[in-house]
C-alpha cells in the first residue's frame, strides 16, 4: 500500500506583490515631486525674468519720455527764436539749458532716490572733426587742420594725430605730411583694416589711428565731436579749448574772452570779435545759434539705473528736430560732463 502523498499548501505572492506596488507608488510620487519642484523653480526664474524685463521697459519708457520733453523744449525755443528774428541766440541760460533732476513719485514703493535727470548740451561748442574737409568734401581745410594741431598741443597730445585724422576721412590715398597714415599703413596691422574715407559718425573711430598711445587717442576722441555736416562754433556754448585753437591763443586767453558769457548771452558775433580786437575775417567760424544737441537722460528707479544718450539736429529754418543717434549707455566724454556741470 502506497503511503499518502503529502502536498504543501500553496504559497500566495500577494505580500510580495503589494510591496512592489508600494515601492512603485513611492517612486512615482518621488518623480512627481521632482518634476513639480523643477517646474516651480523654472516658473520662479521665468517670473523673475518677466519682472526684470518689465522693469527695463519701464525705465526705458521714462528715459524716452525725458527725451521727448527735451525735444519739445528745443522746438519751443526755436519758435521763440523765430519771433526774436535777428536777435535770436542759443544760450544755456534758456529753459532747455536749465534742466536737472525730476523726482519720480510712482506710488507707495517710491523712494527719494527715484529720479529722472535730463541735460541738453549744444554740440556746436566743440571742434568738429569733419570740418577738416571743406564743405565740398574734396579738399582739406588748412585753417581747421592748424586749429586741430593747436588743440592737441594745448592738451599734450601728439600733433601727428591731426594729420592722421585728416587722412582717415579724406578720399585720397596720399598721407598728409610726414606723419600722416593711409591704407598702406593700416593694412600692415593685425588685423588689417583701411581708412574710412568718409565723415566720422563717432569720434570713437579715432582709436583706430596709428600715432600716439591709446590714452592719447582716447583724449583726442573726448575733446572733439563728429557731426554730419560743416559747423560753426556757437560762442554762447564755446569750449575754451576749441576757441583757443581756432584763434591761435592759449586756453587761459580764450577763457578770458568768454568771461561773463555764461551769464549774459552773446547776441552778435561781429560785436564780440570787435570788442576783443579779433580779426573780423574769422567771423565765418562762429555763430550764436546751435543746430546739434546731445540729450543725456538718466533714470534711477527701484535701485536700478538706465541711461540714454541722444544726438539731435535741429533745422534752424524749419525747427524740425531729427534724431541722429541713440545710445543706451551713459556719456563717457568727461569734457562734456564737466561743461554741463559748470
Amino acid at each position: 500500500m502506497k503511503p499518502p502523498v503529502t502536498r504543501n499548501p500553496p504559497v500566495w505572492a500577494g505580500g510580495r506583490q503589494s510591496g512592489v506596488a508600494l515601492i512603485s507608488v513611492l517612486l512615482i510620487f518621488a518623480i512627481a515631486a521632482i518634476l513639480a519642484a523643477r517646474m516651480m523653480s523654472q516658473g520662479g526664474i521665468r517670473t523673475e525674468q518677466t519682472g526684470a524685463y518689465q522693469l527695463q521697459q519701464q525705465l526705458e519708457a521714462y528715459a524716452r519720455g525725458g527725451e521727448t520733453y527735451a525735444i519739445a523744449l528745443l522746438k519751443e525755443d526755436w519758435r521763440q527764436d523765430q519771433a526774436a528774428g535777428e536777435q535770436a541766440y542759443d544760450h544755456p541760460s534758456e529753459p532747455w539749458g536749465q534742466l536737472d533732476h525730476f523726482l519720480l513719485n510712482t506710488g507707495h514703493d517710491s523712494s527719494e532716490d527715484d529720479s529722472l535727470r535730463i541735460r541738453i548740451l549744444p554740440m556746436d561748442g566743440f571742434l568738429n572733426i569733419n570740418n577738416l574737409l571743406k564743405e565740398d568734401g574734396g579738399h582739406s581745410d588748412v585753417r581747421y587742420l592748424t586749429s586741430l594741431r593747436q588743440l592737441l598741443s594745448i592738451n599734450g597730445v601728439p600733433e601727428a594725430l591731426a594729420d592722421q585724422a585728416l587722412d582717415w576721412i579724406d578720399q585720397n590715398n596720399i598721407p598728409t605730411g610726414l606723419t600722416g597714415a593711409e591704407d598702406n599703413d593700416y593694412l600692415l596691422q593685425t588685423p588689417a583694416y583701411r581708412t574710412s574715407d568718409q565723415n566720422l559718425l563717432d569720434t570713437d573711430e579715432l582709436m583706430l589711428l596709428a600715432a600716439g598711445s591709446p590714452e592719447d587717442r582716447l583724449r583726442m576722441s573726448e575733446m572733439l565731436v563728429g557731426l554730419p555736416s560743416h559747423t560753426q562754433i556757437n560762442l554762447n556754448a564755446a569750449n575754451p579749448d576749441a576757441l583757443a585753437a581756432l584763434l591761435g591763443q592759449t586756453e587761459d586767453q580764450a577763457r578770458s574772452l568768454l568771461v561773463g558769457a555764461e551769464y549774459v548771452p552773446i547776441q552778435s558775433v561781429t560785436k564780440f570779435l570787435t570788442e576783443r580786437s579779433i580779426p573780423l575775417e574769422l567771423a565765418e567760424l562762429f555763430s550764436i545759434r546751435s543746430r546739434f544737441f546731445m540729450i543725456t537722460t538718466q533714470v534711477d528707479w527701484q535701485a536700478q539705473r538706465f541711461a540714454l544718450t541722444t544726438l539731435l539736429e535741429r533745422d534752424l529754418d524749419t525747427g524740425h528736430v531729427s534724431v541722429l543717434q541713440r545710445r543706451f549707455q551713459p556719456v563717457s566724454r568727461q569734457r562734456f560732463i564737466r561743461q554741463a556741470e559748470e
